[in-house]
């Protein structure tokens, strides 16, 4: 059977895969491009805000809250 032999080599391929991801990663927000892309992703992400229909909404998706009526 074949299977149990590509384990360890499935294993060490990925092992090796994840340093290079990590090292490319790594090199990506040193550079100004990554800089940039980071600072406008936090950016935006700070500029979201819900509305307070928003969150009753999704508090009653998750059942955390009691259905209230919307005001008019």
């Amino acid at each position: 059977m074949v299977v149990p032999k590509i384990a360890p080599l499935q294993r060490t391929v990925t092992e090796h895969l994840q340093g290079a991801r990590n090292a490319a990663s790594g090199q990506f927000q040193k550079s100004e491009l990554g800089r940039r892309l980071s600072e406008r992703a936090q950016s935006s992400t700070k500029v979201q805000t819900m509305t307070e229909e928003e969150k009753r909404l999704i508090a009653q998706l998750e059942g955390t809250a009691t259905p209230t009526p919307p005001k008019k």
